[in-house]
């Protein structure tokens, strides 16, 4: 084999693996980046589910509150609808109007 072609094998063989070792490298860079991205989006993630804990438990806070205030309201509604019916008979159950009487 001639000098000059075992030179031009040696060569290709280190660019080779030149460019392995560059591609290994970005690829090390790439997955560091990747994992510090994932670690961020995992305590996003925490922060979150902890923020949406709070707000379910106001929620529920809030639900119970009204859910207390619903029977006096409706007691209220019950006397005004009394109120109303009592108007009714006493106007319809009242003297005959001045119209009428002619």
């Amino acid at each position: 084999m001639p000098a000059v072609l075992q030179i031009w094998i040696v060569i290709m063989t280190i660019g080779m693996l030149v460019i392995a070792l560059l591609t290994l490298r970005l690829l090390t860079r790439f997955l560091t980046k990747a994992s510090e991205d994932i670690s961020q989006l995992g305590q996003a993630v925490r922060e979150s589910t902890s923020r949406i804990d709070h707000v379910a438990l106001e929620v529920r806070t809030l639900l119970t509150s009204v859910h207390e205030c619903v029977p006096p309201v409706m007691r209220v509604v019950e006397r005004f609808e009394s109120v109303g019916h009592r108007t009714a008979d006493l106007s319809s159950a009242r003297s005959p109007r001045s119209s009428d009487v002619r």
